[in-house]
């Protein structure tokens, strides 16, 4: 039953909206943010004036409001005059498995309130508020003591949470309470506590400042508890403890991890030294830092993120985060200990920043994904941030300049100006994230992979099948559906080609990459991953093969992926897929051919881009196609470079015209097939673009902005930055771009590199994304991750270069 009125709806409000200014003393901030099992989310806040038709005039109230799964408001509660928590930094939330969510805060707006530094726990469901329990005691002793932890959904329903002892029980009988001791608490979802369990003494240290314990969940109903243990006696170090507690506090373990901590610095910084902030069946990541100065006298900290095993406490190693070169924002929130995990453990965010960061991985092959949410350009500043649907995240928060505190001003004194109104939004999280390059296969005799495996498997033979385990390798996760891999074929006994195909599946009757004898040819690939999470390579003739990955396509979150299918084949004896544009005839010279696209292969009729590889098969001479949308002008860049007699393919992302096909210019007279392996959605957050030149090498030519025209060729074992960010249509800061590079006239044999750099002059990782041999123009399409708006490219022999971006994320 509800504990307080709902009241309906009175905003046509969907999942992106901001509250309107409705009067001078009128203020609403939305502060924690948690989703439901129908999609729905229940949202704690704090307001004044009016807000949903709800008015309290000059003073503060929180509410709760839940909105379906539309994101229309269907009611919104307000909590009890007592209750007023303005701070979205000293709150938190939690749902647990019956659907009851509980938001707990620090209570400081209310100026009659005998204990201002008391805090509030309510609890909810999509009904209505259940129940709101005040602990006091907080501000007994000392007001910079005593906020209890964040809070944990307990396994069976309910909730847990650290907290002084003295807010749970009065002094009386017995061992005295001391003002620092904590407790471990469980609560009903009517906030009733079902079984409650000190924590050890050594926890209790009248020094510390902020919040003193963490809790996270672990195995079997058990709870972690993490905390600072300084130095008992001069010549032993400070250490991070861990309290496992039994389901129902049954019992308790202690782990002591000595050396880590940084006890002195929580002095200087008054942040919190243990922070275990993120917990998954087989991991518990808890954040600190160690101590590595020379000297006594000299206080040098690393910081740092410790996997710990969820069933006995041990390290199982250090989490890789980027150096703060190549993410300073990431690095930042690390230091300042601002960063947080949704329920999930998936998506971490900032209090008041405008990042999030999706997490994949564990341990060194830790990937930290970064999102711009674009809400600052808008004054809007996030509070807090949910997981939601397949591949969503709702972020809610304060629109506006004023900061809460200011807002007290409003209590008897003349309105002001401005004032913050409360915002949501929901947005997809994109469906492709790039990876640093990294080797997954090399089958050539002494050569290695990124992990060791896969490596020096030999030779493979004409007419084999080798599958290629990717999933949980060099960063690619379970979760992944798809994976973008470049695949190279190296000395080949003969002609022939190369299909890719998820391992499962039947061979499909395309090709994805095309190779001569005794050439290195590669071609960027993507992929869906099919049983025991791997694709499978078929050859048709023997030769050694080179995979790399750079990327990976998430489940459900507007990519769709297929089984690779052929949907135009100009050859005489050519079958598609479907028996349209089969045998279509020969292109001639400067010819422009349709391709329809939308509801063929498998391909979504709603459409925006698609993924193909196209062939040229035995041109008449040199020459290059051009694949662009059939509604837009033909752009001057290539999507496929080809050599007189031969037969070369190349990977080409495009965007769907609004007629359902693509166009491909050839320049001169050549079979053409086309075969498909994917598409995205319009809100896939994938940007498809026109093609663009934005690098040239050759004398006399030129780019779609004059710049990065050089006007000489690549310098072997020399990194050349390529600017992508705000040029040819890319947005400033994109994560990854789509590229398509071309190497003329080689002067030998050799690769280019590409990858996401920092400085100008780091060595570049062990790929390559391109392969040319002497005198030969060779092309490739490369999805790449964009650090700080670059990208570098290294080429091992001399050689011109063209790039031309296709779309971004």
């Amino acid at each position: 039953m509800a504990l307080s009125l709902a009241i309906p709806g009175a905003a046509d409000a969907e999942w992106d909206f901001t509250y309107g200014d409705g009067g001078p003393t009128d203020f609403s901030q939305f502060n924690e943010v948690v989703t439901t099992a129908d999609g729905g989310a229940v949202i704690f806040g704090v307001f004044s004036g009016q807000f949903e038709g709800i008015d309290v005039g000059l003073t503060f109230a929180s509410f709760v409001q839940y909105r379906d799964a539309a994101g229309a408001v269907v009611w919104t509660a307000p909590l009890p005059g007592e209750v007023g928590c303005d701070d979205p930094e000293e709150s938190d939330s939690a749902i647990d498995v019956t659907g009851v969510a509980y938001f707990l805060c620090r209570n400081d707006l209310n100026p009659d309130d005998p204990v201002p530094n008391s805090f509030d726990l309510v609890s909810a469901d999509v009904d209505g508020v259940i129940a709101v329990k005040r602990f006091v005691g907080a501000a007994e002793v000392r007001s910079d003591v005593g906020s209890p932890s964040g809070l944990l959904a307990a396994p069976g329903g309910g909730v847990r949470l650290v907290a002084p002892t003295r807010v749970f029980r009065s002094p009386g009988g017995g061992d005295p309470i001391r003002a620092d001791d904590m407790t471990l608490a469980e609560f009903d979802a009517e906030l009733g506590e079902a079984w409650s369990v000190d924590m050890p003494e050594e926890f209790a240290d009248p020094f510390l400042r902020g919040p003193l314990l963490s809790v996270a969940s672990g195995q079997q109903g058990a709870t972690w508890v993490g905390g600072y243990l300084p130095k008992p006696i001069s010549f032993v170090d400070e250490a991070i403890g861990l309290v496992r507690v039994d389901e129902g506090g049954a019992s308790q373990t202690t782990i002591r991890h000595f050396g880590y901590g940084c006890g002195a610095k929580l002095l200087v910084s008054n942040g919190t030294v243990v922070d275990v902030i993120r917990s998954a069946p087989d991991e518990l990541w808890v954040y600190t830092c160690e101590d590595v100065s020379s000297s006594p006298d000299l206080l040098v900290e690393r910081r740092l993120i410790l996997s710990l095993d969820p069933a006995d406490g041990r390290i199982l190693g250090e989490v890789a985060f980027p150096d703060a070169r190549q993410d300073p924002e990431l690095n930042a929130a690390l230091e300042s200990y601002l960063l947080e995990f949704d329920q999930t453990g998936s998506v971490a965010s900032v209090q008041g920043g405008d990042v999030l960061w999706r997490v994949v991985g564990a341990l060194g092959e830790t990937t930290w994904e970064r999102i711009d949410l674009g809400l600052e350009e808008m004054g809007s500043i996030p509070a807090s941030t949910e997981s939601i649907g397949d591949g969503d995240v709702v972020v809610v928060g304060g629109a506006g300049d004023v900061e809460l505190s200011q807002k007290s001003t409003l209590i008897g004194m003349e309105p002001l100006s401005t004032r913050r109104s409360a915002f949501i939004t929901r947005r997809q999280l994109p469906a492709l994230s790039s990876l640093a390059p990294a080797r997954l296969l090399d089958s050539r005799k002494g050569e290695v992979t990124v992990d060791g495996v896969a490596q020096a498997i030999g030779r493979r033979p004409a007419g084999s099948v080798t599958p290629l385990r990717v999933r949980d390798r060099a960063g690619v996760p379970d979760a992944a559906e798809s994976v973008i891999i470049n695949v190279t074929a190296v000395r080949p006994d003969r002609n022939g080609y190369i299909t890719v195909y998820p391992c499962g599946a039947e061979p499909p009757l395309t090709s994805s990459l095309n190779y001569r004898a005794g050439q290195a040819k590669g071609n960027n690939v993507v992929s869906r991953i099919g049983t025991n999470d791997s694709v499978c390579l078929f050859t048709s003739a023997a030769v050694d093969l080179v995979v790399d990955v750079g990327g990976y396509l998430w489940p459900d979150a507007g990519f769709g992926s297929v089984v690779p299918g052929r949907l135009l084949d100009t050859r005489a004896a050519g079958e598609t897929v479907d028996g349209r544009q089969e045998a279509v005839g020969r292109l001639a010279s400067g010819d422009v051919l349709r391709v329809a696209i939308e509801d063929r292969a498998g391909v979504d009729p709603e459409a925006a881009t698609v993924v193909l590889n196209v062939t040229a098969i035995r041109p008449e001479r040199r020459g290059y196609l051009t694949v662009w949308p059939c509604d837009s002008d033909q752009p001057t860049a290539s999507s496929l470079n080809f050599g007189a007699g031969e037969t070369v393919g190349n990977n080409v992302i495009s965007k769907i015209s609004g007629t359902g096909e693509v166009c491909i210019f050839t320049s001169a007279a050549t079979d053409l097939s086309v075969d498909v392996s994917g598409h995205f959605a319009s809100d896939s957050g994938f940007q498809s673009i026109v093609p663009a030149r934005i690098y040239e090498t050759r004398r006399g030519e030129t780019t779609v902005d004059g710049a990065a025209a050089t006007e000489a060729p690549m310098n072997p074992a020399v990194n050349q930055v390529i600017h992508i960010g705000d040029r040819a249509g890319v947005g400033g800061n994109p994560n990854l771009a789509v590229l398509n590079m071309t190497a003329v006239n080689p002067q030998q044999s050799g690769f280019v590199t590409v990858w996401a750099c920092v400085g100008d002059f780091e060595e570049p990782p062990l790929t390559s994304a391109l392969n040319f041999s002497a005198g030969q123009t060779a092309g490739n399409n490369v999805i790449t991750r964009v650090s700080n708006g670059r990208v570098c490219v290294r080429s091992s022999a001399t050689t011109d270069l063209v790039v031309d971006v296709a779309g971004y994320m």
